[in-house]
């Protein structure tokens, strides 16, 4: 198959989604431009601990952060970690086989990408950088403390917040959804391995 250039693969990457989808809509998740390179920008930003709020693959989350005070203690409130369900639901119904299919079929646009940011190659080892730095993620399913910093929250827990932003990020996604990443990222590096 010849694949179009990289300038114009958006119709094309939106084609590949649709297939993974399979009837699921994620119209609403995506933002509907250079996903290639928003991709890439969104794992390599994974692999060093960031988290991309703007320039990655998906739209900004429309609800809010949210702190529930208990008795005086600010905590995360698990109601919050519904803004995630979404996401999480779609990646964890995709199969890993046809997603490691369309990465593969699609790894030359993608390599090209990851080039464009001053990379020589190796974007496949990048992204199971990001992978591994997900997976590694604490899983805790406790009440999580916070702390108030004017409009910011902070981690109380020292070593929670010493954690890379996308480690963050899956606390702030909550156990549940947290999961089903992770079981998405684990099926997908065995199928990559396959």
């Amino acid at each position: 198959m010849v694949l179009p250039s990289l300038a114009e693969s958006d119709d094309f990457a939106k084609g590949e989604l649709n297939k993974l989808a399979d009837g699921m809509q994620l119209g609403q998740l995506l933002v509907s431009d250079s996903l290639v390179r928003r991709f890439v920008s969104l794992v390599d930003n994974l692999a060093q601990g960031n988290v991309l709020r703007t320039q990655g693959p998906f739209k900004k989350l429309t609800e809010q952060f949210k702190a529930v005070d208990v008795n005086g203690q600010l905590y995360l409130d698990p109601d919050g970690f519904h803004r995630f369900d979404a996401y999480t639901s779609f990646l964890y119904r995709l199969d890993e086989q046809a997603l490691r299919d369309s990465y593969l079929l699609m790894e030359p646009l993608f390599e090209q990408a990851y080039a464009e940011l001053g990379y020589e190659d190796g974007f496949r080892a990048r992204m199971m950088e990001a992978i591994n730095l997900m997976l590694a993620a604490p899983e805790i399913d406790t009440a999580i403390a916070l702390e108030s910093h004017s409009v910011n929250y902070t981690f109380q827990d020292d070593k929670l917040e010493g954690l890379s932003d996308a480690a963050k990020l899956m606390l702030r996604m909550g156990p549940d959804n947290a999961g089903k990443l992770k079981s998405t990222l684990r099926r997908f590096k065995a199928a990559m391995n396959d």
